[in-house]
């Protein structure tokens, strides 16, 4: 079985720090946040043999002896397309002409109303 060491997370309002577990599934996202599932091995002894762990994210969860087959392996970030100059200007010409049509269409009536949100000093309200 693999183990894993659990250097930040809580446990029905128990703070988990720097703690080995005997790793049940990997790291997984719930409607709640990440968490991961651990044999509680008497570190909890009023609760059930097997527990989920609740982690901010991945990075607070460190595998301690390699993984078996029958184990939930960790999810490999998505490399990022590599994206030139050119298709940078392009792609950030086209979002400020839509916001210069959806102007024109608010201006004449066409739409009702717009809702323009961004970072600030990205020119939201100069094309407006």
């Amino acid at each position: 079985m693999s183990s894993v060491r659990i250097i930040n997370g809580t446990y029905r309002g128990s703070t988990i720090i720097n703690t080995v577990f005997e790793l049940v599934s990997g790291y997984q996202t719930g409607a709640r946040g990440g968490y991961i599932t651990v044999r509680n091995a008497g570190h909890f002894p009023k609760f059930a043999d097997t527990i989920r762990v609740r982690v901010d994210s991945i990075e607070d969860i460190e595998y301690t002896t390699p993984m078996t087959d029958n184990t939930i392996k960790m999810p490999t970030p998505a490399a990022a397309p590599a994206e030139t100059d050119e298709q940078a200007i392009d792609r950030i010409r086209e979002r400020f002409d839509i916001l210069h049509e959806m102007t024109k269409a608010c201006v004449s009536g066409d739409i009702r109303a717009m809702i323009v949100s961004g970072p600030p000093g990205v020119g939201k309200s100069f094309g407006v």
